[in-house]
């Protein structure tokens, strides 16, 4: 009797066991819709927020609406690091999520945009431990052939008629295709935060800036860079372009053009990229990454799997099984 009611306890277990794993296997939990507009502070280092991240970029003529980070405080209360960062066209079509995108964590994923038979999907990452954000574009070309577009990204930092370069990639002081990376500050390090903007990787990426400039925008001040990449998109895969936008010393808590240029040559090597920058992008999303030089990791093979049916269906059998072993129990007892 013991033996008989152990079996049933045991097969009721496993029935609603694998039931359970089925219900949690269908649900995805993994992000929080998150409206626009929404600021991030990182607690971890102390005043640094990136304010009024939105819809309503305007650097390009005749685009009043694109997603941008309108502001950003470094960690030492400096305020009013951009005017717009990250102001992004595809062809001619500005990167608008228009609605409800996804924080999860450290990181806010727009919607799909379907642009040019692409799907684009602008992703923000803040990080923990420097003060800088990085821009993840993504590219989803879900049809049989090769797409290709370009795309164009501007950043206007806020510092009007009082920017300044004070260095580049290539040691110089003037910004063009052949810079990886550009600080800017107003004048000195005094009012706005110093910035350092990231737009293409060391050695040989697949795509780099067909064209570069300051004023990319055309606005009335010269306090705005900006790069365009001619990309292409084979079909059926996905590529992207990754950005990063830093504040102040990047990496420790002063606001210095010194201590931006010092850290900015962390950015010359891939093993040195700071902190957690890349955190959350796998092997395969980097060497997807157009402007940066990763190697493809090696392609596992498949594991076969079920589908969420497939995993229902298997859980009814053990159902069945169970009880049918129970009833069979009875009859021959």
């Amino acid at each position: 009797m013991v033996r008989k009611t152990n079996l049933i306890v045991s097969c009721i277990f496993v029935f609603f066991l694998a039931t359970f794993i089925c219900i949690i296997g269908t649900y995805n939990a993994s992000a929080d819709p998150e409206p626009l507009p929404f600021s991030f502070p990182v607690p971890s280092l102390d005043d640094l927020q990136w304010d009024d991240i939105d819809n309503d970029g305007g650097c390009f003529p005749g685009v009043e609406n694109a997603l941008v980070i309108d502001d950003a405080m470094d960690a030492m209360g400096t305020n009013d690091a951009y005017d717009g960062a990250w102001n992004t066209l595809v062809g001619i079509t500005a990167v608008d999520p228009n609605g409800i995108g996804d924080l999860t964590g450290n990181t806010y994923t727009s919607q799909p945009q379907n642009i040019s038979g692409l799907a684009v999907t602008y992703q923000l990452y803040f990080s923990e431990d420097t003060q800088c954000n990085r821009l993840v574009l993504f590219f989803d070309n879900n049809t049989g052939s090769t797409i290709s577009d370009t795309v164009q990204i501007a950043t206007n930092f806020g510092s009007d008629d009082f920017t300044q370069i004070d260095g580049t990639s290539s040691g110089d002081t003037s910004f063009t295709t052949a810079d990886r990376w550009l600080v800017t500050s107003d004048g000195g390090d005094e009012f706005d935060p110093v910035n350092t903007t990231v737009f293409y990787g060391p050695g040989i990426p697949s795509s780099t800036p067909t064209s570069a400039s300051i004023n990319f925008c055309g606005l009335p001040f010269d306090d705005n860079a900006g790069v365009a990449f001619d990309i292409e998109v084979p079909g059926n895969q996905t590529r992207c372009l990754m950005l990063f936008g830093c504040l102040a010393d990047i990496t420790g808590l002063d606001n210095t053009v010194p201590g931006a240029l010092d850290a900015a040559q962390l950015f010359n090597s891939n093993d040195t990229i700071p902190g957690d920058l890349l955190s959350g992008l796998s092997d395969q999303q980097l060497s997807e990454c157009l402007n940066w030089d990763f190697a493809a990791p090696p392609q596992p093979q498949p594991i076969p799997t079920l589908s969420e049916w497939g995993l229902i269906a298997v859980a009814v059998v053990l159902g069945l099984v169970g009880f049918m072993v129970i009833r069979r129990r009875k009859v021959t007892a």
